[in-house]
């Protein structure tokens, strides 16, 4: 994390260079603002950098960060906690697919009429070269 908007090569005197995880940016940022209680034990994810270019408050550092990696922020207690969405996983299945099953082929081809697919597909996310800006990428089948 740096602050004089030196993030990709370093600064001698007060700068912060490398990659972290999601949480150690938010702790740092809480720290850096005078929060203790916290706990962010809960989140994952890794950022390969943050600028903060003027005097900013923790809120409006990190409510950017809480919306792009899809980060709940809950106060319990007196206590500040972060929690990825993401974590919250449903339990294993086993993926049969990848068992060679006797008397059965490997692979199996469905075909379809073209109207019976998607023509478009269309996906929204946050872009780290960009600053974490909003973009989206489309794809159609030519036909």
């Amino acid at each position: 994390m740096e602050r004089r908007c030196h993030w990709r090569i370093g600064h001698w005197l007060n700068g912060r260079l490398g990659g972290g995880t999601l949480a150690e940016v938010v702790a740092a940022l809480l720290r850096d603002h005078g929060f203790d209680d916290f706990d962010v034990s809960e989140v994952s994810g890794d950022l390969l950098g943050y600028v903060q270019g003027d005097i900013a408050s923790a809120r409006s550092l990190i409510e950017p960060l809480l919306e792009a990696f899809q980060i709940d922020a809950i106060e319990d207690a007196g206590l500040r906690r972060f929690r990825s969405r993401m974590r919250a996983s449903l339990p294993a299945l086993p993926v049969e697919i990848l068992v060679d099953r006797q008397d059965e082929p490997l692979w199996q081809e469905t075909r379809g009429h073209d109207s019976d697919f998607a023509a478009e597909a269309l996906v929204s996310f946050y872009d780290p070269d960009l600053d974490y800006e909003q973009a989206s990428a489309r794809s159609h089948r030519v036909a």
